[in-house]
């Protein structure tokens, strides 16, 4: 019997030594739901609150370090059982082995949501800045074309798969630069990701970016649904067998599922459906060779163990464990692409921030800035604001901020009233004056005495009226004065008509009619 072989002994063994066959199953199921649990916490709080400092007096264990702890311990018992081999084609592969097809993707889903601590605030410029979170991506960029580079060779993903992620690749490959390539990826993490799509794969213009994510969402969702309805009807069905109901035609009898968690994941990614053989349907490898072949698989695994050559493929609910799984390894490889993406797009990112210590900086000089806020200050005085010297320049500018107030000094300085500023009485009385004053502002002139100051500054026109319209204008007076013959008044006002009508005369003889303002007349 094979290695692979095997790895078909009890799954709800989950209690047994680490280097036995049987406990592989209960290993990478308890890891699966670790990993499932790690997505649905609580984001760390931010920094710079209570909780945050608290933490930092006490720092707590990262929930990831445990569950990468069981996935390498995983891996390496996967190795050394040699589940997968190389030389296998997919049909030759056992039905429980192809769980650990999922170990490098659940590997590279865990990588991302680890917790690494921030960059040291006093780090020098040269230094390798948010290191633990650059290693933690570039290590999960491997594990992700780890994965996606098996399941290709395996044949496994349909061809429309294959089909959008080798677009959206050509895309990816097309907008990016050689710089930000090189950043994020080693030698051997481009040759495995040279081999994780098919050779034929589609290349996308820019203009497909919008309808390339729309159906591999689309895609995303429909698989989702499709496992979404199997695992909840197998579980419902193991459910039956726990509780004691005996299903003949599964070939199963109610204590075959004592023991076994039933309790499934909320995401149909981290739902391995580790339940017990005879719930999984899968009762030694000769029927799992005859499911691999049969038409019934052959909507989710094909004649040739793909997932199907159409985009309707998988919609198809899954009708045998082994279905399921193949059809997981789809979901898997789309999602793990997408982390693919992501993280790249985050290494890009981290090697174009600033350095802690510069940033540091900005913030401080923000925060001054914050500090000093002058919108709401008064403008500072002339003069540099000083409350000292002379008011005026020797010409008659004012040099500083200065208020009137009343008379200190000198006889009748209280504006005649008779009391001498220095008498108590008076001094109490002006107080008294200057603090039970009206609400409103009292004027400072009489109405004529501002009549009579507009009057000097030209401000008011006379003339007008009744009196305007009787006094005759100048020609009526020079006309009233030319009848007065034999005085020398008559003579002044005939010789300044007849001078003036020659000169009306001369003004016609040098202006044609109609010239000047044609009043828009062309």
């Amino acid at each position: 019997m094979s290695a692979a072989s095997a790895s078909n002994g009890s799954d709800g063994d989950g209690d047994g030594d680490g280097s036995s066959s049987g406990s592989f199953t209960a290993l990478i199921n308890r890891a699966s739901r670790a990993a499932s649990n790690l997505a649905s916490s609580p984001p760390p709080p931010p920094p710079g609150s209570k909780e945050q400092q608290q933490q930092q007096q006490r720092p707590p264990q990262d929930p990831a370090a445990a569950v990468l702890s069981q996935l390498e311990r995983i891996a390496s018992l996967a190795d050394s059982l040699g589940l997968i081999s190389p030389n296998e084609a997919l049909r030759d592969i056992s039905t429980p082995s192809l769980r650990a097809l999922f170990v490098p993707s659940l590997t590279a889903d865990v990588l991302t949501r680890q917790r690494t601590p921030p960059a040291a605030a006093g780090a020098a410029a040269g230094d390798n800045q948010y290191g633990a979170r650059k290693t933690a991506l570039q290590a999960a960029l491997v594990q992700a074309r780890r994965f996606l580079t098996s399941v290709t060779k395996l044949d496994i993903l349909p061809a429309s798969t294959v089909s959008l992620l080798g677009a959206r690749n050509e895309l990816l490959t097309a907008s990016s630069s050689s710089s930000s390539s090189s950043t994020v990826s080693t030698a051997a993490a481009r040759d495995e990701d040279a081999t994780f799509l098919a050779p034929n794969a589609i290349s996308a213009p820019a203009a497909q970016s919008r309808q390339l994510k729309i159906a591999l969402f689309k895609l995303e969702r429909s698989l989702a649904a499709s496992l979404d309805a199997f695992r909840q009807q197998a579980r419902a069905n193991a459910e039956k067998l726990r509780t004691g109901v005996r299903a003949p035609a599964l070939g199963v009898n109610s204590s075959g599922a004592a023991g076994i968690e039933l309790e499934a994941p909320e995401e149909a990614f981290y739902d391995l459906l580790v339940l017990s053989r005879e719930a999984e349907g899968d009762g030694d490898e000769e029927e799992d060779d005859d499911d691999d072949d049969s038409p019934k698989g052959g909507k989710a695994g094909g004649a040739n163990g793909r997932g199907g050559s159409s985009t309707s493929s998988a919609a198809d609910i899954p009708t045998s464990l082994r279905s399921y799984l193949l059809l997981l390894l789809n979901l898997h490889a789309v999602k793990t692409y997408a982390l693919l993406e992501s993280a790249t797009q985050e290494l890009v990112l981290l090697a174009n921030m600033p350095p802690p210590q510069e940033l540091q900086q900005r913030q401080q000089q923000q925060q001054r800035r914050d500090d000093g806020d002058s919108t709401w200050k008064l403008d500072t005085p002339l003069g540099g604001g000083s409350t000292s010297g002379a008011l005026l320049d020797p010409k008659g500018r004012p040099l500083r901020p200065f208020t009137i107030t009343g008379s200190t000094g000198g006889a009748g300085g209280d504006g005649g009233s008779g009391l001498l500023p220095q008498d108590p009485t008076a001094h109490r009385e002006q107080l008294r004056k200057q603090v039970f004053q009206p609400s409103h502002r009292l004027p400072s002139m009489s109405i004529d005495d501002y009549l009579a100051e507009e009057e000097r500054r030209g401000n008011v026109l006379r003339g007008g009226g009744p009196e305007g319209a009787a006094k005759a204008t100048p020609k009526e007076e020079r006309a009233i004065r030319a009848q007065l013959d034999g005085t020398q008044e008559g003579e002044e006002a005939e010789e300044e008509e007849r001078r003036e009508k020659i000169k009306w005369d001369a003004w016609s003889d040098e202006h044609r009619r109609g010239e000047g303002n044609t009043m828009n007349r062309g």
